[in-house]
């Protein structure tokens, strides 16, 4: 039992170094300009203790959710689960929303193509403002990536296979009697050999994940004042400027 638990750690570190080696981070794309964006809805109205915030992704339209909660657990064995509470504030940006005074992180979820997404950070103040997003790419790697991915985790396990029976063969050959010298050579045979093949594999796999690496972008934001699109973010403007636009 304990030589398993060794394993499957061992193939969880190997498995999670291997996917972060062959992950490309791209940069974030440019912030967003100051620009309104064209509303199809409506204007909420204004409501006490709480801002209006036009939403806005520039590479859209995008499911908005609020993050409210994150939580992540580890088993013995290596096997991470993560958890989170969220809610839906817009489903198909742009639009305009109300948000209690404060921060809030947003997840912008593009509603064509999946490997698009990011988060972003809203502060809600006492005035009205305009949040422009451009979502990140968080790509897989296509098909090769995905066949080296489980080649290296096929070759992983057949490398500590093959070790352990390479090792136990080696063990039963050193404590054979004269009586039965070849004692453990067919252990240490076929350990030897699927080590070798195991490796290779291993080798393909990781060639494979390198040449079709995944790929991890953030994405950017730019939040400034409802009425100055041409203003720089902090300049000041009267509240209420949502019904200038």
């Amino acid at each position: 039992m304990k030589l398993r638990s060794l394993h499957v750690s061992t193939m969880a570190i190997l498995t999670m170094f291997g996917t972060a080696a062959c992950t490309k981070t791209v940069p974030p794309p440019a912030a967003p300009p100051h620009e309104m964006p064209k509303l199809t809805g409506s204007i909420p109205p204004e409501v006490e203790g709480q801002s209006r915030v036009v939403l806005d992704v520039t590479n859209g339209p995008a499911r908005v959710d609020e993050v409210l909660a994150q939580a992540a657990s580890a088993t013995s064995q290596g096997v991470v689960a993560y958890g989170e509470l969220t809610r839906n504030v817009c489903l198909k940006t742009p639009c305009a929303v109300n948000l209690d005074y404060g921060q809030h992180n947003f997840r912008f979820v593009s509603t064509t193509d999946d490997q698009h997404y990011s988060e972003g950070v809203v502060d809600a103040g006492r005035n009205d403002s305009i949040f422009r997003h451009t979502m990140g790419e968080h790509s897989s790697g296509g098909a090769v990536h995905a066949i080296g991915s489980t080649s290296a985790v096929l070759g992983v396990v057949g490398v500590l296979t093959g070790a352990t029976l390479l090792g136990t063969g080696v063990l039963v050959h050193s404590a054979a009697t004269s009586d039965n010298p070849d004692s453990g050579s067919g252990l240490t045979t076929v350990g030897a050999v699927t080590t070798g093949i195991s490796a290779a594999v291993l080798a393909l796999g990781i060639g494979l994940m390198v040449a079709s690496p995944a790929t991890n972008q953030e994405g950017s934001s730019t939040q400034y004042p409802a009425g100055d699109d041409e203003k720089p973010a902090d300049a000041p403007h009267p509240t209420g400027a949502m019904h200038d636009l």
